[in-house]
């Protein structure tokens, strides 16, 4: 892992504590194209637009942090 990046763990992290100081949710949905996970943030009752709502790609998410 570079020292300039944090991993997928780290980066899922701060994207659900920016979402809920917003108001948001997090919804991971498995990614059809190349495999991993497609990360949205929408407001909750708001219906997933994938293109609207996407947020990130990640391709695993570890059970702790790997930086």
């Amino acid at each position: 892992m570079s020292d300039l990046t944090s991993c997928n763990y780290c980066t899922l992290k701060r994207i659900r504590k920016d979402a809920k100081e917003n108001g948001k949710i997090v919804v991971l949905k498995a990614s059809g194209f190349m495999g991993g996970i497609d990360v949205f943030v929408l407001k909750r009752g708001e219906k997933l637009d994938r293109k609207e709502h996407f947020c990130a790609w990640l391709m695993e998410i570890p059970d702790r942090c790997v930086c």
